[in-house]
């Protein structure tokens, strides 16, 4: 029979957040506490037999026993089998809190070899693999098989995909390549380690190995959405599909400028370009491009600073150019001779890249001569 599976990764709890406040990581450090005992609630109401977690829970050297309850609070409140592989940011090591805590009698922690754990009412076997260092460089999946085809077998661990055209052919993250998970014989590969969900590998419409992503995203680097996998997994096909769990998004937006000369002129066009709900809850990375007046000091402390009344969280970067009058500019003095050359310059240049250096040439020459200094940008 098929088994109901929920599927996650990567939450990193208890992680440092340094580039927000104090304030902010703090808040942030519970928000991820919360979604995980949302995605706890999730396998309870959708009956999940098998919850696989595969690895970065949390933060080693940040985590302690604390923690390790507030797991295991959890995890001993449901009828689901937890299957935990540790990762590379929350090893086994021989100091892991993972080894100094009781754990509740349904929840399983992997180490360094594949194990496999037989759920005999299930008719299924469990394999797992854990990081116990930090780096794990060998292709552990190379020679590794399942015992039995005809059982329903699944997989969890934590490593890197290298089977990608643009994947680095090393890696410090237990490397493997979907020829590895196609030989190794397993129904369902429960994946960890990259933050955005990603299918690596689906057959006939059924998926067979995926990256769940990180529940919540932990910077802009992983915008979109997060959450997890949540399905069944059998023999005649898998039936999972993805379930968005994100209480928080990071989201970059452009605002067009037309030529402002102050700084509360710029923010009142980022508050007019994001409505009111989405302002008071996502992170926003406001990228300004147009042109502004060329006498507009761009400090962006100060924009963040007037924008904080509007906004949940957002980050401010100038992609603005000055809006240069040309034509007012005596080609007899130095500023006009400057402007002259270089146009003519950006005229004969026929590569892309060239002519940007030359067009930021420009900007930033003109702003030292009639500002005395470079405005960031």
């Amino acid at each position: 029979m098929p088994v109901k599976i929920v599927h996650a990764a990567d939450f990193h709890l208890e992680s440092s957040f340094s580039g927000l406040s104090g304030a902010m990581a703090e808040l942030r450090r519970e928000e991820l506490k919360r979604t995980f005992l949302r995605i706890m609630d999730l396998a309870e109401k959708e009956e999940a037999q098998v919850l696989l977690l595969a690895g970065d829970l949390f933060e080693h050297g940040r985590a302690g026993r604390e923690l390790m309850h507030f797991f295991n609070q959890a995890f001993s409140k449901m009828q689901a089998k937890v299957f935990i592989a540790p990762g590379n940011h929350d090893p086994g090591l021989t100091n892991s809190p993972y080894w100094s805590y009781q754990w509740s009698e349904n929840v399983h922690i992997f180490r360094e070899k594949f194990e496999a754990v037989h759920l005999p009412d299930l008719e299924c076997v469990v394999y797992g693999l854990g990081f116990t260092h930090f780096a794990v460089k060998d292709p552990l999946l190379a020679n590794f098989r399942v015992a039995d085809r005809k059982m329903l077998n699944l997989v969890v661990l934590h490593g890197e995909d290298i089977s990608t055209p643009l994947a680095a052919r090393s890696s410090n993250y237990l490397p493997f390549s979907l020829s590895e998970l196609a030989l190794a014989g397993a129904d369902y590969y429960a994946l960890g380690h990259y933050h955005r969900p990603r299918v690596v590998w689906e057959e006939g419409g059924s998926i067979r190995a995926c990256y769940s992503g990180s529940p919540e995203p932990l910077g802009y680097d992983e915008e979109g959405e997060h959450g997890v996998f949540c399905g069944f997994v059998g023999k005649e096909g898998n039936k999972v599909s993805f379930v968005r769990l994100n209480s928080r998004s990071y989201r970059t937006v452009p605002v067009p400028c037309g030529g402002e000369e102050f700084l509360e002129q710029l923010a009142d066009l980022a508050v007019q370009r994001v409505p009111e709900a989405e302002r008071r809850q996502d992170f926003f990375r406001l990228i300004f491009t147009g042109e502004v007046d060329p006498a507009l000091e761009f400090d962006r402390g100060k924009l963040e600073g007037i924008l904080a009344a509007h906004f949940f969280s957002c980050r401010v970067e100038n992609a603005a150019a000055p809006c240069h009058d040309w034509s007012s500019y005596d080609q007899r003095t130095a500023r006009g001779m400057f402007a002259a050359k270089l146009q003519a310059m950006l005229a004969e240049e026929t590569d892309p890249d060239e002519q940007e250096i030359i067009r930021q040439s420009l900007y930033y020459g003109l702003d030292a001569l009639n500002l005395g200094k470079v405005v960031e940008r």
